[in-house]
């Protein structure tokens, strides 16, 4: 998945705090989707690692229990090959500065995660570029929590949820259950897709 930086060519030392111009409407990749064109990506979790170290020390990031899963700012658009003539449709995720979050895990960019309240306004296909630009910002490290994961996960043929398993501590104390467990409790109760239940007093969505 392509990923397009909120801030374009600028902000190339990816400081948290930037408050500059937002370069993407400029880019000749995406000025026309991020107008006209947004999506949105829904996930329960992603995987991110360190600057440097990448995927040879992935964290698995997750939202709280009472967050459930969530929408990831996107674009998207289609182009025509000029040899074949086949359609082709390609996705973006819009990114940002890292939150506390990312920047603990070590990484310097972040994908904007929408709210709840915003995930309607950023389809909206009359939102100004004012109204888009606030949009695009770090996501609240409070919602979510991350704890890392094994190497296997890098594998282009790794499959399972034991990928998902910890291998160490949440990176921010709490007493809600990991990603992973709440999957395997699933897993172990015969849950289906798409299926939600009341269990235990806790809210389960699987995707």
């Amino acid at each position: 998945m392509l990923n397009a930086r909120s801030e374009g060519s600028n902000n190339i030392e990816n400081e948290m705090d930037y408050k500059g111009t937002l370069g993407i409407f400029n880019k000749p990749m995406f000025r026309h989707a991020i107008k006209s064109q947004r999506c949105l990506i829904l996930a329960d979790a992603f995987i991110e690692g360190p600057k440097q170290e990448k995927l040879n020390k992935p964290f698995l990031v997750y939202p709280n229990r009472d967050r459930g899963p969530f929408a990831i700012a996107g674009i998207h658009d289609s182009w025509q090959h000029p040899l074949t003539g086949e359609i082709h449709h390609t996705v973006a995720m819009v990114t940002t500065t890292a939150n506390r979050l990312i920047n603990r895990i070590g990484h310097h960019r972040s994908p904007v995660i929408l709210s709840k309240e915003d995930e309607q306004r950023w389809i909206q296909p009359d939102l100004s570029i004012t109204e888009i630009s606030k949009l695009m910002k770090p996501f609240d490290s409070k919602g979510f929590n991350a704890y890392p994961i094994s190497q296997k996960i890098k594998k282009p043929d790794a499959n399972g949820l034991e990928l998902l398993k910890p291998t160490g501590e949440k990176l921010f104390k709490d007493y809600d259950r990991c990603l992973y467990e709440r999957l395997k409790y699933a897993e172990d109760h015969s849950f289906t897709i798409r299926e939600e239940r009341l269990v235990e007093g806790d809210q389960f969505i699987l995707f």
